[in-house]
C-alpha cells in the first residue's frame, strides 16, 4: 500500500508513528461517534438512490462502480475533511484525480517498460495535483482551528482532519500545519482504493434470497416506508445494532473481497 498512500498513514506504518496516528483518530470510529453520522449517511444514499432510478429508466449500460464511488467519496470527504460532499451532484476533481492515481499505480505493474515508465510519470504528476489540492484545504483548517478560542476535543470532533491537527494546535503552532498534510492525504487515498459497495451489490444479484432475508431484516426494524425508516434511523440510529444479518452480509462481502486485495503482485514466476 505504500506506493499508493505513502509511510505514514495508519495502515503501513509502525510503532511511533502508528501508535500517535492511533491515539489521534481513535475516537472518530467508537460506535458511538459512527452513530452520530448515520444521518449525513443516509442523506448521501437517498442522493444515490435517485441517481440509480435515474440511470434505471434508461436504456445504457452504466457503471455502477461509478457511482458507488461518488457516494462512498461524498461521505468519507465529509467524515475525514469536514468537506462539503458534491461528487454525487457536481463532479468533484479530487475523487477523479483519486481514481485515476489507482488506474494508473496497477498499470505500473505491466511487463512493458513504455507502459510502465509513462504510468510511473503520470502517477506522480496525478498525485502532486490532488495532494497539492488537499494540502490547501488542510492548511485553511488549521489556520481556522488556531484562530478558534476553544479546541474541540477528542470526544467531539467535527471531522478526523481536526483529530491530527488538534495536537499541532495545542503545541500553539510550533510546528507547520503542512507537516500534518500528509496524513489525511494518504488515508483519504487509502479509503478510496476500493468500491467495497459494488462487490455488495454483484453478490446481492447473485444470491437473491440472501436480498429477501435483508429486506425482511430492513423491514421489521425500520418499517416498510421509506419515508418512516430514515425517520427512525435518524432519531433512533442505534438500531443500527440490531442488523445483525445485514452485518453477517458485509462480512462475508469482505471476507470474499477483502479490501485493498486488487493492488498486489504475484510472486515472481
Amino acid at each position: 500500500m505504500k506506493p499508493l498512500v505513502s509511510d505514514n498513514v495508519i495502515m503501513t506504518a509502525n510503532r511511533p508513528i502508528w501508535k500517535k496516528l492511533h491515539s489521534a483518530i481513535a475516537s472518530a470510529f467508537l460506535a458511538s461517534h459512527i452513530r452520530t453520522q448515520a444521518g449525513l449517511t443516509a442523506d448521501e444514499t437517498m442522493l444515490f438512490r435517485k441517481r440509480l432510478q435515474q440511470l434505471s429508466k434508461g436504456s445504457e449500460v452504466f457503471s455502477i462502480e461509478d457511482e458507488a464511488a461518488k457516494l462512498v467519496f461524498d461521505i468519507v470527504r465529509h467524515i475525514v475533511f469536514n468537506f462539503p460532499p458534491n461528487a454525487q451532484t457536481e463532479g468533484c476533481s479530487y475523487l477523479e484525480g483519486l481514481k485515476e492515481t489507482i488506474e494508473l499505480f496497477n498499470a505500473q505493474l505491466s511487463k512493458n517498460p513504455l507502459i510502465k515508465l509513462k504510468a510511473t510519470t503520470r502517477t506522480e504528476w496525478v498525485g502532486k495535483r490532488v495532494d497539492i489540492s488537499i494540502a490547501a484545504k488542510t492548511c485553511e483548517r488549521f489556520a481556522a482551528l488556531r484562530s478558534e478560542i476553544i479546541v474541540r476535543s477528542r470526544k467531539d470532533p467535527l471531522s478526523i482532519l481536526d483529530l491530527l491537527l488538534r495536537e499541532t494546535v495545542l503545541q500553539a503552532g510550533t510546528e507547520k500545519g503542512e507537516k500534518a498534510v500528509e496524513l489525511p492525504a494518504g488515508g483519504l487515498k487509502l479509503l478510496l482504493t476500493k468500491d467495497f459497495f459494488s462487490f455488495i451489490y454483484m453478490l446481492l444479484e447473485k444470491h437473491l434470497e440472501i436480498g429477501q432475508k435483508l429486506r425482511k431484516e430492513h423491514n421489521a426494524i425500520f418499517g416498510r416506508s421509506l419515508a418512516s425508516g430514515l425517520e427512525v434511523l435518524t432519531e433512533s440510529p442505534i438500531k443500527l445494532n440490531d442488523m445483525e444479518y445485514t452485518t453477517a452480509v458485509i462480512k462475508e462481502s469482505l471476507r470474499l473481497f477483502p479490501v485493498g486485495f486488487g493492488v498486489k503482485e504475484a510472486p515472481a514466476g
